[in-house]
């Protein structure tokens, strides 16, 4: 049995609802339910908000948005930008949403770059150094 895939990408500035069509691609909801999510690009300024139907509620940001169903996989892929301690502090927050074990099911592409709390300071610096013509860094590191 083969499996089926699906690619949600935005076609703006965000806001389009990826995390919650990602969510219910991944549920038993779905007619042929999806097994895993790669993340492909971007980094942890990625806000995907999913709230379930009994009210459970996480901003995805590095994690797959169909990590609310119990099995769904995550891979970060070599395009991320994998910020080892935003990641950990969201693998807190799903388990206090109620997803334990979701950093047991990610795995992340030994090529992705890693944004460490000198590259979110360096990225500050550079946005600030720019005065009247900054152009709107998160500031979380993954900005030029």
């Amino acid at each position: 049995m083969g499996y089926r895939h699906y690619v949600v990408c935005g076609l703006g500035f965000g806001d389009e609802g990826k995390g919650s069509v990602t969510d219910f691609l991944c549920s038993s909801r779905s007619r042929d339910p999806a097994h895993a999510v790669v993340r492909f690009n971007g980094g942890g300024q990625a806000g995907h908000n999913v709230v379930t139907a009994d009210g459970r509620h996480h901003t995805f940001a590095q994690f797959g948005s169909g990590s609310f169903t119990p099995g769904v996989r995550t891979h970060l892929s070599r395009f991320m930008l994998v910020d080892p301690l935003a990641l950990a502090a969201e693998a807190a927050h799903l388990i206090a949403a109620g997803v334990p074990g979701a950093l047991g099911r990610l795995t992340v592409d030994r090529d992705a770059r890693l944004v460490t709390p000198y590259h979110q300071a360096a990225n500050r610096a550079r946005e600030l150094a720019r005065g009247r013509d900054r152009h709107g860094s998160c500031g979380m590191g993954s900005g030029r």
